[in-house]
C-alpha cells in the first residue's frame, strides 16, 4: 500500500448516515441509497468519502454510525435524509483504495 502524508484543506460535503453493523450493509447502503441520490443530484464527478464514526469493538454493531459523503459547492442545499458537514483540514495519511466492500477490512488493517 502506498501511503503518503498530505495536508488537506477543509472540504464541504453532503452526507447520508447509515446506522447498523459495518460490512455488507454498507455496500448495500451505497448501492441502494447513496449512489442513486448522488446521481439524481448530478454529483457523479465529485469526490466521495466514507467515514466510519465508531469502533465496532466498543460500539454495539446496531449502533455503529457510517457517513457516505460527497463533496458539494457552498450553494448546494441538502434536504433530509441528507445533511451538510465540513470535513476538517489538516495532516492526513492518504492511500487509494480500489476494490469491493469485503476488501475494505483488509486494506484498513494494512493501513494501520
Amino acid at each position: 500500500m502506498n501511503v503518503t502524508i498530505a495536508t488537506l484543506a477543509p472540504v464541504r460535503v453532503a452526507y447520508m448516515r447509515h446506522i447498523g453493523p459495518y460490512g455488507p450493509s454498507i455496500s448495500r447502503f451505497w448501492q441502494e441509497q447513496f449512489l442513486p441520490w448522488r446521481h439524481a443530484n448530478g454529483l457523479e464527478q465529485a469526490s466521495c468519502y466514507g467515514i466510519g464514526c465508531d469502533d465496532p469493538d466498543v460500539t454495539p454493531p446496531s449502533k455503529c454510525r457510517y457517513d457516505a459523503c460527497v463533496v458539494v459547492l457552498e450553494e448546494f442545499v441538502a434536504h433530509a435524509p441528507v445533511s451538510i458537514a465540513t470535513l476538517p483540514g489538516g495532516r492526513y495519511a492518504v492511500a487509494d483504495f480500489r476494490g469491493d466492500g469485503p476488501a475494505i477490512g483488509g486494506a484498513w488493517t494494512e493501513l494501520l
